[in-house]
């Protein structure tokens, strides 16, 4: 997978619930060279949101170690490999840019 996985400390995911009603974090995929040990903190700069049937949405993200600043700066593999693997449970109904994710994650904020 060419995308580390965790999710925003403190941001939750207004729109997704599990079976037993519970809020999750917001899921973030972050595209690095860097391998990542579990619970590892990191900064990085949103790119871009993948909006879910589900609600189960997912920030796109990278750090300062990989050199892309748009969607379209993925490989058409990877991307292809990203919407499958996480389209798969729920399909993803929008790729959205930016400012749709900063602006998801300012009203899931709150």
């Amino acid at each position: 997978m060419p995308v580390a996985y965790g999710y925003l400390e403190g941001i939750f995911n207004l729109e997704e619930k599990e079976e037993n009603s519970h809020i999750d974090f917001l899921d973030v995929l972050v595209f690095s060279s860097k391998e990542f040990l579990v619970g590892e903190e990191a900064s990085v700069e949103v790119l871009g949101i993948l909006t879910r049937e589900d609600g189960d949405h997912k920030i796109v993200a990278f750090d300062k170690t990989y050199p892309v600043r748009s969607w379209e700066d993925i490989s058409e593999e990877d991307r292809k490999l990203i919407l499958d693997y996480f389209g798969y449970k729920s399909p993803i109904k929008s790729i959205g840019n930016k400012e749709e994710a900063e602006a998801y994650i300012k009203k899931s904020a709150k």
